[in-house]
């Protein structure tokens, strides 16, 4: 997300066509789409953590896409901007939630971490999607970067998510074996 939403700025300027003044309604708008997502993220994950952050990172790599498509298109780009921010800000509360429910023993410290991994995760994002638009790939080329993290991203979630329902599913088996004593 960040690959993108660091570069809106000139986005805005440059490719959707818009004045200078036009940014912090631009930023706005994603503001908007990262309320809509962080709104919608609480009673999802409490339903289905896993699938909450596989539309989240599934919906980030199609949005992404779907912008470099499009921010030529100025009301279209402002769609894919809500967008961004709604679907970026999707995933973040299943996967908090998913690191606390792993690391019990030691919320705090695993919630301190989950934050700091995200900051990097930013700050690598950014940096990728500067390197793509210095190597002369056109400004929407940040979108694409930030679709193929999405994308990189939804994959360990995958890899993640089926590793914890087996074992989900192991304790499940182990508990209803052993009648209803406790399996640790």
């Amino acid at each position: 997300m960040f690959a993108t939403y660091a570069y809106l700025a000139s986005l805005t300027t440059h490719v959707m066509g818009l004045e200078e003044s036009s940014v912090m309604w631009v930023l706005a708008l994603c503001g908007v789409g990262m309320t809509i997502g962080v709104a919608a993220a609480g009673p999802l994950t409490d339903r289905a953590p896993w699938p909450t952050a596989y539309a989240g990172l599934g919906g980030l790599a199609v949005v992404l896409v779907a912008f470099f498509f499009t921010a030529h298109i100025t009301w279209a780009a402002m769609v894919m901007v809500v967008l961004l921010g709604a679907a970026g800000f999707l995933m973040t509360a299943p996967l908090q939630t998913m690191v606390i429910r792993f690391a019990s023993d030691a919320p705090t410290l695993a919630s301190a971490s989950n934050h700091s991994a995200f900051n990097l995760a930013n700050a690598g994002g950014v940096w990728l999607g500067g390197v793509a638009i210095a190597s002369g790939w056109g400004w929407t080329s940040c979108a694409l970067v930030g679709a193929g993290l999405a994308a990189i991203g939804l994959i360990v979630a995958l890899s993640a998510g089926h590793r914890s329902l087996s074992e989900d599913f192991s304790v499940h088996c182990a508990r209803r074996s052993l009648g209803r004593h406790r399996v640790p």
